[in-house]
């Protein structure tokens, strides 16, 4: 719970285990497929969909573990892609809510920005929406 005047509620999830089984991940290394140890613990924050009865956005601060390829030496962190792409400040739902105001309630940019604002209350500005609904290839040119 928040406290009272905050101006968000936080959720704080770990992806990072202490375990010895965890050492390794499962899929290895992404760059040479060698097997790669834990280097560290790292953290990122993703905005996800506001809560519609508190008012309140939600920032999702996620604690991971880092890995380290024993043969090539580079550094890699744990597969999160089942909540957020990679290097990505939103979240899939942030992501799929504004392609489908854009898509399928033909929307304008601007005006999709406005609405997840107001009724979701999280901020995504106009020209990112714009990418992600070309990223999905979906809107037909000569089109706002």
């Amino acid at each position: 719970m928040s406290p009272k005047g905050s101006l968000g509620s936080r959720i704080f999830l770990s992806r990072a285990s202490s375990c010895a089984a965890a050492t390794s991940p499962a899929g290895g290394c992404p760059f040479c497929g060698g097997r790669g140890g834990r280097w560290g613990v790292a953290s990122r924050t993703v905005h996800d969909l506001g809560d519609p009865l508190s008012g309140r956005p939600i920032d999702l601060h996620i604690c991971y573990s880092t890995h380290r390829c024993l043969a090539c030496r580079r550094s890699f962190p744990a597969d999160q892609s089942d909540l957020a792409p990679l290097k990505s400040q939103y979240t899939h739902r942030v992501q799929q809510t504004a392609v489908r105001l854009v898509i399928e309630d033909d929307m304008p940019y601007r005006m999709a920005s406005w609405h997840l604002w107001r009724d979701h209350r999280v901020f995504v500005p106009w020209a990112t929406i714009q990418n992600w609904v070309e990223a999905a290839g979906e809107k037909k040119p000569g089109r706002r």
